[in-house]
């Protein structure tokens, strides 16, 4: 049987090698797979390709202040050591993201994390933000957080990220339906697209945009794929 220590590192280098895969090193232009036929879609398009030296294999993407129907979330910064409990939920929703661990294991995995995490907010790794928008597109105003991070100890700017958390209209719990859009490797960006959020996130298809929706009648939330751009390399 495996060491702890060498399941570990198998773990981290296939997380290297998936995110290595679906986010090229260097992008040239990016073209629309998915989603000719929405003006977002197309003006995304021209908002990326406005940006020809950003590294494709970024996960925070730039908006250009010339194209006036995009802009990001208020952002407001909160202090971590205040609010683990927020990172806490966020680390064990990605790290088991179908709920497959029970809670004593859930626990211990948390401890083990949080010796790393408070080292990494003693250095000014990581950091915490919060906005109040209508994530989900129901015409209320919810509790949004995301927490930037890096993939793994050690790792340069390109393979920083986030991941979110929202609360649905001011519910004290975080909505749980979203727990199943998480995953370890699955780092999201926003932006605001004549008022309506989006989320940004790498997959094995490319750049996808999506689009959260309520569907309150199941007490779910659908993030639904509106575009897909993929970059070309450089050369």
């Amino acid at each position: 049987m495996l060491s702890r220590a060498t399941q570990s590192a198998i773990f981290l280098l296939a997380g290297i090698l998936v995110v290595s895969s679906s986010s090229p090193t260097r992008a040239d232009t990016f073209t629309l797979r998915k989603g000719e036929r929405y003006a977002l879609c197309r003006e995304y398009e021209e908002n990326l390709n406005s940006f020809p030296d950003l590294p494709a294999s970024t996960n925070v993407w730039p908006l250009n202040p010339k194209l006036a129907d995009f802009r990001k979330p208020r952002w407001v910064p909160v202090e971590l050591n205040q609010n683990l409990s927020i990172i806490r939920t966020m680390y064990l929703w990605n790290l088991d993201p179908q709920h497959g661990l029970d809670s004593s294991a859930a626990e211990r995995a948390w401890k083990e994390k949080e010796n790393v995490l408070r080292r990494q907010i003693a250095r000014g790794s990581v950091r915490l933000d919060r906005a109040r928008i209508d994530f989900d597109g129901n015409g209320r105003v919810d509790t949004v957080y995301r927490f930037y991070h890096p993939l793994y100890e050690g790792a340069p700017e390109n393979r920083y990220g986030y991941w979110y958390l929202f609360f649905d209209n001011g519910a004290d719990k975080p909505l749980a339906a979203f727990r199943r859009y998480s995953g370890e490797l699955k780092l999201y960006d926003s932006f605001l697209f004549r008022g309506r959020f989006y989320l940004v996130r790498w997959d094995v298809l490319g750049l996808n945009v999506l689009e959260p929706r309520s569907i309150p009648e199941e007490h779910e939330l659908a993030l639904v794929p509106v575009c897909i751009l993929q970059p070309s390399k450089q050369g």
